[in-house]
């Protein structure tokens, strides 16, 4: 059986279902296309963050490794203050230790100075003393040195008391023989 030619209305009804075929096949093919490039951004998309992510995961590894850094920092320096508030402590006791001991030493030196203005007052005193010793010592002297004096001149005065007694006896006695 040979098929039936087509007819006229056959050959455009296919001419028009070719046709349609044709501007869907067109616009499939436009669509293809669009999903092509719009896949090739994405694609491109895709490769820029997956770029991104790498780069994130290199920085999220830096900031681990600094973060770990950084606690190991900060402990050390919880022990740096911790030392620093103990010697602060201790500097604080030490101080207060010096500051009491200093105030005892300047009682002691206020003591002290008094003491030795009241021994410099004894020896202002023990000095006016000696001076007033000195000056009794030089007019005993001086008195002494007179009595000597008024007993030589007494003794003198006797001897010749008694010298004139003799003379007076012995011309007594010739005026009496």
């Amino acid at each position: 059986m040979n098929p039936e030619p087509p007819s006229v209305l056959d050959v455009g009804r296919l001419e028009l279902k070719l046709a349609d075929l044709q501007r869907r096949l067109e616009e499939k093919e436009r669509e293809h296309e669009k999903e092509g490039l719009r896949s090739q951004g994405l694609e491109e998309r895709v490769r820029a963050l997956g770029e991104e992510i790498r780069m994130l995961e290199e920085r999220a590894g830096q900031f681990q490794r600094e973060a770990v850094s950084g606690a190991a920092f900060i402990t050390e320096l919880e022990e740096t203050l911790r030392a620093a508030a103990q010697a602060r402590a201790k500097l604080a006791d030490a101080l207060e230790r010096h500051r009491t001991e200093l105030n005892r030493w300047r009682l002691e030196a206020e003591q002290q100075k008094s003491r030795a203005d009241d021994l410099d007052k004894n020896v202002a005193r023990s000095q006016a003393a000696l001076a007033e010793i000195e000056k009794t010592k030089a007019e005993r002297e001086r008195l002494a040195a007179e009595a000597k004096k008024a007993m030589e001149n007494a003794e003198a005065v006797r001897r010749e008391g008694i010298e004139a007694l003799e003379q007076a006896r012995q011309l007594k006695k010739k005026s009496t023989s």
